[in-house]
This record gives C-alpha cells, structure tokens and sequence, in this order.
C-alpha cells in the first residue's frame, strides 16, 4: 500500500493566523510610509521609515512562519507496515508529543481519550500550573504498552478518516481488530483547552442535561 499522511492544518486556526500576519504588514506599511505625521508620532524622513518596514517585515514574518511551522510539526504517516508520528519540536520537559513508531501487527486495541499529560503520560513542565486537555489516539499494544498519538487539531472529519485508514491496514495485514471501542469512544471524545474552564462548562451543561430531564418527567 501506498504511503499516507495527514496534516492538522484546522480552517479556523489558518484564517487567524494568515489574517495577524496581513494586519501586521499593512499596518506597519500604512503607519510608517502613508501616515508619518500620525497624532503623538515624531516626524521622521522617509528613508528611516523604510529602513524600519524593511527591519519589521521579516522579523514578523519569520515569527509567523516559526509559528506556522512548529504548529503543523505533527503529523501522521501510515506506511506498508507501520505507523509513524515524529516529535514536536518543543524542549523535552514541554514537549507534548514524543516520536512513535508502532507496526500494524503489534496492535490488539485501539481508543481514544483526553487526558492533560503527554504523549508518554507525563506531565508538560509549562502546562504544570495551568493543565489543558489533549485528545490522543490511543494504541494497546501486545507487550502491555500504550502509544499515544496526538489528535488535538485535526477536524471531525480528519479523526473519522484515521480511523478509517489504520483500520484498512490493520486489515491488509491480516490483523483484524475490533474497533468497535475506538469508533464510541471517539464519539464521547471531550474538548480540548484550558483544564478549568472546560470543566465549568461540562458541569454546567451537565446540570442543564438534568433539569431538562426532570421537565420531561
């Protein structure tokens, strides 16, 4: 089978970021260049405001794109044999996801979880304070041990699709799983985000979910 591979790369997230980096650079083009003598602005000669554009431009622009590039350093490739997922590029004491490689043949289980810890279960140094959900695909595999694969921003239908894909595969290898437990829990699947305002959320609808069944009685 051919190889594939799937990139987190959420609509919503893309919009926002290519809309901060335009607003970054026309408005840095239209303060310093078309409107020098702003309100409370020194006037400054028109060589020293295109020195600054030229100065400001690539410093934002190489942010962005650190930005945009550690972003989408997660991805998924289902190979002939295996699956594979690299490391974040985040020091290891804050890195969310660590490198897997997990062969078709060796998984017994598959599911799906939140959990506020890392890919190996440990906890993120720079979440320590202020813990934030993560969603994981979760392999079980023959010797006991569970491999996580991060799954926060691929969309709904993305999820669905992986799903789809490891389960071709695992079918080609002749290893025919039931998935039955991974199809439900990814449907129960929670949100991802901040620990404590998620929480208050779940609680208050969970508080609506019962004072509607009590109206219903």
């Amino acid at each position: 089978m051919k190889k594939k591979i799937f990139i987190q790369l959420h609509p919503i997230f893309i919009l926002l970021l290519n809309g901060f980096l335009l607003l970054c650079i026309v408005g840095g083009i239209i303060i310093f260049i078309r409107y020098p003598l702003l309100e409370g602005l020194p006037k400054v000669r028109t060589g020293i405001k295109k020195n600054i554009v030229l100065i400001l431009y690539p410093i934002v622009l190489i942010y962005i794109s650190w930005v945009f590039i550690t972003y989408n350093h997660h991805w998924i490739t289902f190979r002939e044999k295996y699956i594979y997922v690299p490391s974040d590029w985040r020091i290891k004491r804050n890195r969310q996801q660590h490198r897997l490689q997990v062969s078709y043949d060796n998984i017994i289980d598959v599911f799906f979880i939140r959990s506020t810890k890392s890919s190996k279960d440990k906890t993120i140094q720079i979440e320590a304070l202020h813990p934030f959900y993560h969603q994981y695909m979760v392999l079980c595999l023959k010797n006991g041990k569970k491999e996580r694969i991060m799954i926060d921003y691929y969309t709904k239908k993305q999820k669905v699709r992986i799903l789809e894909e490891l389960k071709t595969r695992l079918e080609y290898c002749g290893n025919n799983i039931d998935l039955t437990n991974a199809q439900e829990s990814l449907q129960k699947l929670g949100m991802v985000g901040a620990k404590f305002f998620i929480d208050i959320a779940e609680k208050n609808n969970k508080k609506e979910l019962g004072s509607q069944k009590k109206i219903n009685k």
